[in-house]
């Protein structure tokens, strides 16, 4: 139900900062039903941005602005930013210096002397932090301190949503495993805060309810193993206990840099570096302000058919693509390796053999070339249409003119079937959010 607030000349015209993202999001919609005038700023159209026609949509990728004169235009007239953006690691789709400091720093001096900057980082930051992640947060919190502009830094615990991205996603996917839960680190200790609070502090901190220079870290005021909280989790899916068991050191740092690979062709995996760091060390804070409890947090959002599904697709989403991966580049490789073969059967179909040769060589590249496509984020879902097709083409095309190909005993085109529906459940799953 909206809320309107009592006086419509106290509307605040509010800029938010990565609004389609976990936080912001979430900000951006309570700050609508308060009645408040909402600004969004984000990289680029999205379904998020399509399905929110109540908020003015800006288009830019924050770390490209990163002079004061950037700001001037998105600025004009807005009484409150609110900064929900963030990146966890560089990669092909973040620069840490840029999004947490350079960014931020030109946002701070460019603030008019009335606005109010909202600024959401996290607990523990430290410039002698272990990781990129907590130094560059800290660096950026310090600009804004420095500026002059008047401001309120927010710094939420593991947040726990409806909704989940990232870690709170791969809480999800480990708590559903069947025979066990396999663990990095559950030994560390982490403090959780409900999104619903953080969505709180962040609207009363836009209407003016906390004094400039406020520093508030989020979370419930006592702390959990990782795998106590992974526990917890399995009970709120109504799952049987089973035992966490933890996955060894020399595993871990083979997953975190086949993960931080991943990174440079655009997949944020929560299971980077980055991430196995920042949870050895553990997600823990001195909260200066009440928030609710990890059972209390589960028990007001009952879990349905829905998350069971997303916790169990999550991990096979990844899986599933590099299985696709392997499948078409070995199907091109072994198309060139076995070409004369492959050749010959379009002869003796009765197509000239320049034609057969080039049609297999043509298929084999474009096997191999879908293979390599599909692992790159922003091409996996062409790649996945492409392979759906060529899937389709390749089926006509023999049934047509092959159709004993139908009754070969290693089932070529029978294969071809499976493969396209993976094509087509992986296409089904692409959105992040």
């Amino acid at each position: 139900m909206k809320v309107e607030i009592a006086d419509k000349a106290a509307a605040l015209r509010i800029l938010v900062l990565g609004a389609t993202g976990h936080l912001g999001r979430a900000i951006t919609r309570s700050l609508l039903e308060r009645g408040h005038i909402l600004h969004g700023l984000v990289r680029g159209p999205s379904t998020v941005t399509a399905a929110s026609p109540g908020v003015t949509w800006h288009f830019a990728d924050i770390s490209s602005l990163k002079q004061t004169s950037d700001w001037m235009p998105l600025l004009h007239g807005c009484d409150v930013v609110i900064n929900a953006a963030g990146a966890l690691q560089d990669g092909s789709r973040d620069r840490l210096a840029d999004v947490h400091v350079n960014a931020i720093r030109a946002l701070a001096e460019a603030m008019p002397a009335s606005g109010l900057l909202v600024h959401i980082s996290a607990p523990g930051v430290s410039p002698s932090a272990s990781t990129s992640f907590y130094r560059s947060k800290a660096e950026g919190d310090a600009a804004i301190m420095a500026s002059g502009c008047r401001y309120v830094i927010m710094r939420p615990a593991v947040v726990i949503s409806p909704e989940a991205y990232g870690g709170s996603a791969l809480l999800r996917a480990l708590a559903v495993m069947p025979l066990a839960i396999p663990a990095i680190h559950p030994d560390s200790q982490m403090q959780t805060v409900a999104l619903d609070d953080v969505v709180a502090y962040a609207s009363r901190a836009a209407e003016g309810e906390f004094p400039s220079g406020t520093d508030l870290v989020l979370a419930e005021t006592s702390s959990h193993s990782l795998r106590q909280v992974l526990l917890q989790f399995r009970q709120w899916f109504g799952l049987a206990p089973v035992p966490v068991i933890t996955i060894p050191s020399w595993l871990a740092r083979s997953i975190s840099k086949c993960a931080d690979l991943a990174g440079y062709v655009g997949w944020r995996s929560p299971l980077r570096s980055t991430a196995l760091q920042v949870t050895s060390e553990g997600v823990t804070g001195n909260p200066a302000a009440g928030c609710r409890s990890l059972a209390e947090t589960l028990a007001a959002m009952p879990a349905t058919v829905q998350e069971r599904w997303f916790a169990r697709l999550y991990l096979l989403k990844a899986a599933g693509i590099l299985m696709l991966a392997l499948f078409w580049c070995a199907s091109g490789v072994i198309g060139f390796l076995e070409r004369d073969a492959a050749a010959s059967v379009l002869t003796e179909a009765g197509f000239h053999v320049n034609t057969a040769n080039a049609a297999v060589i043509t298929g084999a590249l474009a096997d191999i070339a879908l293979g390599l496509m599909v692992v790159v984020r922003r091409l996996m879902p062409a790649a996945l249409a492409g392979m759906i097709a060529l899937s389709a083409a390749y089926v006509l095309a023999a049934t047509f003119f092959l159709p004993g190909l139908w009754l070969d005993p290693l089932g070529p085109l029978v294969k071809t079937l499976p493969a396209a529906m993976l094509a087509f459940v992986m296409l089904a799953i692409v959105p992040e959010r």
